[in-house]
């Protein structure tokens, strides 16, 4: 995984110039995250010449040369949009996968339920979809909701978090899979974050406890 430190790399890459009105991205106000050589920038605040900020989504992906100097692995950065966040609480029912093709790729949230512990945390459970429907990912899946500290440590998402590697996006709240689905890499013990965007609900998996861009699955409620 890479340092904050390494970034340094990367902000040549942006082509980021200052101006009377303060041209700028603010990487300090980013989530920011690294696997292998690729270096992902999530929600990165970027003001123009006219003062206005919009937020993007960097991927800096290195390589490494026979002499061992970093250089860039292709000739930019890729850059879009960052998805527009909706403060809205997730909500039971069938969801469908976006872009899953047919037969519809489907999950199922059920809950929520106070968690017995108390802490203010609800659970919800992810199940399969609707009959005929290929099992979608994360099915059989344990989801909390509220407060990350009262979360409970047997589930091994605490300890995740703590190892600083989990992309800091605007979760509404992380869980656990229970079991593998017929997504790759979706295993049992997989610890995922979710939150709503342009109004489909995303789960981004940290397959080893690490968030890897281009993993993430969008689902739109049916």
């Amino acid at each position: 995984m890479f340092k904050i430190s390494h970034l340094a790399l990367a902000v040549s890459a942006l082509a980021i110039s200052s101006s009377a009105f303060a041209q700028s991205a603010a990487l300090q106000d980013s989530s920011i995250s690294g696997f292998h050589q690729t270096i992902d920038i999530g929600w990165l605040p970027v003001t123009n010449s006219q003062g206005v900020t919009t937020y993007k989504d960097v991927i800096i992906t290195l390589s490494v040369d026979a002499k061992g100097d970093i250089t860039y692995a292709t000739a930019k950065p890729s850059v879009s949009n960052s998805p527009k966040v909706s403060p809205v609480k997730i909500q039971a029912g069938v969801y469908t996968e976006v872009g899953g093709g047919k037969p519809p790729i489907e999950i199922q949230i059920k809950g929520p339920q106070a968690l017995t512990s108390g802490g203010g945390v609800d659970v919800w459970t992810i199940v399969a979809g609707e009959s005929g429907s290929i099992i979608g990912a994360p099915a059989n899946a344990i989801l909390y909701t509220g407060p990350v500290a009262s979360y409970p440590a047997s589930s091994g998402i605490l300890s995740c978090l703590q190892q600083g590697s989990i992309n800091t996006r605007p979760y509404l709240g992380f869980g656990t899979v229970q079991a593998s689905s017929q997504h790759g890499g979706w295993d049992s013990g997989t610890v995922f974050g979710v939150y709503v965007a342009d109004g489909q609900v995303v789960f981004d998996p940290f397959f080893g406890c690490v968030y890897q861009p281009g993993d993430s699955l969008s689902y739109t409620h049916n």
